[in-house]
């Protein structure tokens, strides 16, 4: 089903986005107790594009779609319309923005902005370009009226054990209790389906609500105990993170809205010393290189030269011998003590070969202790970057 789906829109997704190279895959799927197919999407393209309802099939192995796609868009789609008089209406903003903007998804009132006379209106584009063009403009004219507008940035989720709901571990390391705890009313919930409708009451502090919920003192001190960590540690955050400070989580005296890591810069400019310090040992292993081929040119030359000294010199007794078998013994005794001095000047040739040979066994030996060094210089480098990396693991 999954793969005739996506059969089904790659013509038209991959028409959408021609730039799109991954393969159109869906992260997780399963079939739900209701016998409805849930699929899990990690690709921001194609989450995108299955947002719109029109772009299902109407049935597949003759079987009706019913498409109930996500409500909202991602992060990364969302921009913020900032201190909207209330007098103007979200039908309204929708109407006026569609005349520019033609991927508008969603516009509502953003939870928690709304006061006696303005409030913050969040704006959801299905268009990738539509979004950037208007965080660059920065502005958003509208009712006659420029408004400010900025970057979208959601609440960080706070990890909640599933079993205790208490935050800060997983429930598959929780030692707090040996069942599964209601968040409604704080029972057994072995039986779900006796919790779909308790009574709602915070097992932690006992207030009317459910146990999960940001209102509970529990929850709102371990918010407030994690921001003030990373405001001590923001290098523990990931790289092109910000994170949103709430107001009550603010100091009077620090008015600063975001932590930031800022030690990636640091990195930055520490690979770049490294990555100076690597070219500048490859250009020595590019020297070295050169000069172990102009030496390894010179020797050959000489061991060329003295090949064809020692084949003339073969060449000549090969000669020698002819002659001598033509010749009086008397002539060939003398002639075997001239051989004498030329068995002697061969072997003082065989001396030569056997010099050239050690000084060219010298000079590999050199040069294999260079080439030893310079990876040697290599290895040091590379450590100091591992190093450098694996100080902080987010980094």
């Amino acid at each position: 089903m999954v793969n005739e789906l996506m059969k089904y829109i790659k013509i038209d997704f991959l028409r959408a986005y021609p730039l799109f190279t991954k393969p159109l895959l869906v992260d997780l799927w399963w079939i739900d107790s209701e016998g409805n197919l849930q699929m899990i999407i990690k690709t921001t393209e194609l989450y995108i594009y299955l947002c719109n309802k029109d772009r299902y099939p109407n049935e597949l192995f003759n079987f009706k779609i019913k498409p109930n796609p996500p409500a909202h868009l991602p992060p990364q789609h969302v921009v913020i319309l900032k201190w909207v008089r209330n007098s103007i209406a979200d039908n309204d903003i929708r109407e006026e923005l569609n005349m520019t903007y033609k991927s508008i998804h969603s516009i509502s009132t953003m939870n928690g902005t709304l006061n006696d006379r303005t409030r913050h209106v969040k704006i959801e584009l299905l268009d990738k370009t539509e979004y950037e063009l208007i965080l660059n403009n920065k502005k958003i004219s509208l009712m006659g009226q420029m408004f400010d507008v900025a970057e979208f940035l959601p609440a960080p989720k706070i990890l909640i054990c599933g079993r205790c709901n208490k935050p800060g571990h997983t429930k598959r390391i929780c030692q707090n209790s040996t069942f599964d705890i209601c968040r409604r009313c704080g029972g057994d919930r072995s039986n779900a389906e006796a919790h779909n409708d308790c009574q709602i009451k915070c097992h932690h502090c006992g207030g009317q609500h459910i146990s999960t919920d940001y209102k509970c003192p529990l929850m709102e001190e371990f918010r407030r105990e994690l921001i003030n960590e990373l405001k001590k540690h923001p290098e523990k955050l990931p790289q092109h993170i910000q994170l949103f400070i709430p107001t009550e989580y603010r100091n009077k005296e620090d008015k600063t809205k975001y932590i930031q890591n800022t030690s990636s810069y640091q990195q930055k400019e520490q690979n770049l010393n490294l990555n100076n310090q690597m070219r500048l040992l490859n250009n020595e292993l590019q020297e070295m290189k050169k000069k172990y081929e102009n030496d390894l040119q010179k020797l050959k030359d000489k061991y060329k030269e003295h090949l064809d000294t020692l084949n003339q010199t073969w060449l000549i007794m090969h000669q020698q011998h002819q002659t001598s078998q033509q010749m009086t013994i008397y002539e060939a005794l003398n002639k075997i003590k001239t051989n004498n001095n030329d068995y002697n000047d061969a072997i003082h040739q065989l001396e030569n070969q056997i010099e050239y040979l050690q000084e060219a066994e010298s000079f590999f030996t050199t040069h294999i202790n260079s080439l030893q060094q310079l990876v040697d210089k290599q290895n040091e480098i590379f450590n100091k970057a591992l190093d450098s990396l694996f100080k902080d693991p987010n980094v």
